[in-house]
């Protein structure tokens, strides 16, 4: 689960502690690092209690419709209204109470969900319901958080809801973040839309092909029209020298051999020496002091090296711009065209050992 990752705060709260308690003549190290446990404990205990049940019903929504875009929203007031109107012109049986809920855009169309583990559908609408997809703000806790704006066909007229973004993926809950996702889920209504053509059309080749629907390069997994076939795909001269996906595989590295080293340090030093003065914590101060720098050059050259690859006209990131194509950084093959959406992990995994099996001798 996405959220135990805050479980690391746990001992960085401890080294924490045992660092202030250096201001004291005679600090009582092991008393303050357990104090600054049990606090990030605490902390982390709270996120879990908020966070927990989101990521739950996330993957729930995501288990029941693989390979879609599936992102949280905020519990709003300003979606619960678009709902109850929905409700009042029939759409909806009931107005649902206001909360957070799981959205889901595949091949059919929208999906909302709430609760959690079990997920329960609040609203569901077809591509042929849905007449604009935009980007606004909704009110949660008399904040204006960005949101994706869903504007409905229904009978009565057009309703619009919108979806306050927690976080989708890697995006952020951000103006920004939300032109992704609308980009992301206008993809997939693309998609949508260039398969239900093909179906209706005459298979002789009547209807729109791959290349018309501008993913049409190798086939690539990811939601392309074409991800069921797979042709050679073109091959970039990539830019010499160590790539970005090089450094940042190091800094990750040096990131977690600092933070275990140091945490390793203070625990000889505390448990099994009497000198605690400001001495004593000179070689973890050192061993934090000198993967911050390593790992703040590494993050300076690998920016580099991804803005010369992006001036080359590719990315190495499986999260990277899809105005760019992203290649394989051992074979330059691309894995995935310009235009299409991010692969998941399993995709990035599968076209890598494609091309791979493509450049073995």
């Amino acid at each position: 689960m996405r959220g135990l990752r805050l479980l690391l705060a746990i001992p960085i709260g401890a080294i924490a502690g045992a660092f202030l308690s250096l201001k004291f003549d005679d600090p009582p190290v092991v008393a303050a690092a357990g104090v600054g446990a049990a606090v990030a404990a605490a902390v982390v205990l709270i996120l879990l209690a908020v966070k927990w049940p989101g990521d739950v019903r996330h993957d729930a929504a995501a288990r029941a419709h693989p390979d879609a875009v599936v992102f949280s929203a905020f519990k709003s007031d300003d979606t619960k209204a678009a709902l109850a109107d929905l409700a009042t012109i029939g759409v909806l049986p009931v107005a649902p109470p206001a909360e957070s809920t799981a959205v889901v855009f595949d091949g059919v169309g929208m999906h909302v969900y709430r609760g959690s583990p079990e997920i329960e559908p609040v609203l569901e609408v077809p591509w042929s319901g849905i007449a604009v997809i935009g980007e606004g703000t909704a009110s949660v806790n008399s904040r204006a958080r960005s949101a994706l704006l869903v504007e409905i066909h229904t009978d009565a007229g057009r309703v619009v809801v919108p979806f306050p973004v927690i976080t989708a993926s890697y995006l952020f809950a951000s103006a920004r973040g939300i032109a992704r996702l609308r980009a992301e889920v206008e993809e997939r209504e693309a998609t949508a839309a260039w398969q239900a053509s093909v179906t209706g059309a005459d298979q002789s080749g009547a209807g729109p092909s791959a290349s018309s629907s501008g993913t049409s390069v190798g086939a690539m997994p990811g939601g392309s029209p074409s991800a069921h076939s797979y042709v050679t795909p073109p091959r970039l001269e990539l830019v010499p020298g160590l790539s970005s996906t090089f450094y940042s595989r190091v800094r990750n590295v040096v990131t977690v051999v600092g933070l275990v080293t140091a945490a390793a340090l203070f625990a000889v030093i505390a448990f099994t020496s009497s000198d605690t003065s400001r001495g004593s914590f000179l070689s973890v101060t050192l061993v934090i002091l000198a993967c911050t720098l390593v790992s703040l050059g590494l993050l300076y050259l690998g920016a580099r090296a991804s803005r010369r690859e992006a001036e080359a006209g590719y990315t190495l990131e499986r999260m990277g711009e899809t105005r760019l194509a992203q290649v394989d950084p051992r074979t330059g093959f691309v894995i995935r065209p310009v235009g299409s959406r991010q692969l998941t992990k399993p995709q990035e995994a599968e076209a890598l050992a494609r091309v791979r099996a493509l450049a073995a001798p």
